[in-house]
């Protein structure tokens, strides 16, 4: 459950959740609350959920990122 977000990069974690099915966005306590409570009612809400992030995720970005960085730095100007 998103509630908030940093201005610049990370506003595209809102789409990203939301759209990818494994999170939701609100600013609205009520909202946050009848949200998660629902969830955690709910195992194959969850189950889909967890599977989605999963699907999502790229575990291996991180080290992707670190090789690009390590070439940018080798480089000759």
């Amino acid at each position: 459950m998103l509630s908030s977000h940093l201005p610049g990069q990370e506003a595209g974690n809102v789409p990203f959740v939301v759209n990818k099915g494994f999170g939701r966005f609100s600013t609205q306590p009520k909202v946050i609350a009848n949200t998660v409570s629902s969830w955690l009612q709910d195992d194959g809400e969850l189950a889909r959920m967890s599977a989605a992030a999963l699907a999502a995720g790229q575990p291996e970005a991180t080290t992707l990122i670190a090789k690009d960085l390590v070439k940018l730095l080798n480089a000759e100007p």
